[in-house]
């Protein structure tokens, strides 16, 4: 063969392999891309789940406050109810008028710290709808002492 055939045929030879590497090169240009896109679309699927995280330890520190609100609430107004009825017992009542109204109002009080204990205890009402309850308590509480101590 002559040498310009050899020369062409090497060409040829060397031309094709240019071609074929090419051809890899940017079959691993287009997996670096999407590789890269997935990459980033977890990063944005990590920060959503970061904020979330966040979001939901906020929630959790609010849920917790409002029940420790609420316990100290029924605690507070139970351990009132409880000074009452202590207080009612100490009262001497010298007239059957004073021991009436003693054991009525020692009636009344008793019949406040059941209704409370039942609004605590109900595990089918929620907790705002407990929250209302206790503050209705607390306002028929005050009046009845208004009203009655007079």
């Amino acid at each position: 063969m002559s040498r310009t055939v050899l020369f062409a045929l090497t060409l040829i030879v060397i031309m094709t392999g240019f071609c074929g590497c090419e051809s890899a090169l940017l079959n691993m240009r287009q997996e670096n891309v999407q590789r890269e896109v997935r990459v980033q679309n977890k990063e944005q699927e990590l920060q959503d789940l970061q904020r979330e995280e966040i979001e939901l330890k906020e929630k959790k520190k609010g849920l917790l406050s409002d029940l420790q609100n609420r316990r100290m609430e029924y605690d507070t107004l139970n351990s009132r109810l409880e000074e009452l009825r202590r207080q009612n017992a100490r009262i001497s009542a010298d007239t059957a008028e004073k021991r009436k109204q003693k054991a009525d109002l020692d009636k009344r009080l008793k019949v406040y710290e059941k209704e409370l204990a039942t609004v605590n205890n109900d595990p089918g009402i929620t907790e705002a709808v407990k929250k209302k309850k206790i503050d209705g308590l607390k306002r028929e509480i005050k009046l009845f002492l208004e009203m009655g101590l007079k």
